[in-house]
């Protein structure tokens, strides 16, 4: 019994070192000492590092953040300080800069010493550098006092990697619009915390904000200054890859759609414009070109490997309650009934269909979990069950 609490008290020590580090690193140890950062102070590559914009740009944040309060005049030596100053944090990264991805090396070591003028980050990639970064700003803290940045609990010694590869944040800006202003504050917030995926939910019944070349999708926008052009995606786009955020957009189908599709592109949908019509050779077009403006060409909008394609909450009455549509699944399902061939469609065919658009553009799928009850390996849609690739998730 003495051990379990001695335990518990040694975990509790070390918790209580590092609880201003969100998240709390895979491996710290702390001391008793606080060093003060000099009004100097700077970070600064290490000799031979790997530099790029994205880094310096992470750096001056970084920087501002410090000193947001002050301390650039002389410090006033709080008691307790080491008596020395931190002059710099050389930053040594060793390979060049990529694009964050499903798992890349997000890891980082951090050492502070009072002993040491300097202290040192170093990472395998700039992402990883980028969340050192964060978590060297989270262990500092203005002294109102002194006038001084400090740092409790020196020496430092961090050694740190992500628990999990996908730590993901979903915003919904079809129901909700956010200019692209409105956005860089929320990368802001994910990046403190070390968060790596901005989940893009554009498009739902309610509206659809993205121009998209070759359709007039965006007429369903709420209003002409309520969407988003290709300048503004790349905006948030750049400003995500500037703190090691992935934006993985979604685009909601089958369901999910009308009236928002309908209003520029009548064609694709039911006659009450209540969902999208599977019958319609025009939807897979207008389909495609959403895919093609997210992943075509040598510039996609959004360059991260996966799309988002939906495939939740499919409403079959939507489809059986249509003419048009319900003849359309007689013949492409003979013998069912219409229930189960409207499943078939919409969960077999329909998302077929889906996957060779987005493997066309290089892409793979995710969906919502609605596929996998209905489409995946533990039941088929009326025998009719969909070839998916081992890719989609």
């Amino acid at each position: 019994m003495l051990l379990r609490v001695l335990c518990t008290i040694a975990s509790l020590s070390a918790f209580a070192m590092v609880q201003a580090v969100v998240p709390m690193p895979a491996v710290a140890s702390g001391g008793s000492l606080t060093l003060q950062l000099s009004p100097t102070f700077a970070i600064r590559p290490a000799s031979g590092s790997s530099s790029h914009p994205v880094l310096d740009a992470a750096t001056r944040r970084t920087e501002a953040a410090l000193f947001a309060h002050g301390g650039r005049s002389a410090p006033g030596g709080v008691a307790g300080t080491s008596g020395a100053a931190l002059q710099a944090l050389l930053v040594n990264v060793t390979h060049s800069f990529a694009p964050p991805k499903l798992g890349s090396d997000e890891s980082y070591s951090l050492r502070i010493s009072a002993a040491q003028p300097t202290a040192t980050l170093t990472a395998g990639t700039i992402n990883g550098a980028l969340h050192g970064l964060q978590t060297f700003a989270q262990l500092c803290h203005f002294d109102f006092d002194a006038d001084a940045v400090a740092i409790s609990r020196v020496p430092w010694s961090i050694d740190d990697k992500p628990r999990f590869a996908h730590r993901g944040l979903m915003l919904d800006t079809s129901r909700h619009f956010y200019p692209p202003t409105a956005l860089i504050p929320l990368l802001d917030a994910m990046s403190a915390v070390k968060m790596n995926v901005f989940h893009w939910h554009l498009s739902d019944s309610t509206s659809f904000p993205l121009v998209v070349p070759g359709t007039n999708l965006s007429a369903g926008a709420y209003g002409r200054s309520q969407r988003y052009s290709r300048a503004d995606i790349k905006t948030v786009v750049q400003a995500a890859t500037e703190r090691a955020i992935r934006v993985v957009p979604e685009f909601d189908l089958p369901a999910h759609t009308a009236p928002s599709w309908c209003v520029g592109e009548p064609g694709i949908c039911t006659s009450s414009a209540t969902a999208v019509n599977p019958a319609s050779s025009r939807l897979y077009e207008v389909i495609d070109a959403v895919v093609a403006a997210v992943a075509g060409g040598e510039d996609p909008l959004f360059p991260d490997e996966f799309i988002h394609l939906g495939g939740d909450e499919v409403a079959l009455s939507d489809w059986t309650d249509d003419d048009t549509v319900a003849a359309y699944l007689r013949k492409q399902h003979p013998g069912m009934s219409l229930d189960r061939a409207a499943e078939a469609e919409a969960y077999g065919s329909f998302m077929e269909k889906l996957e060779a658009i987005a493997t066309k553009y290089g892409r793979k799928i995710v969906h919502w979990e609605d596929v996998f009850d209905w489409a995946g390996p533990m039941q088929s849609c009326g025998g009719v069950t969909p070839i998916l690739s081992n890719e989609t998730i």
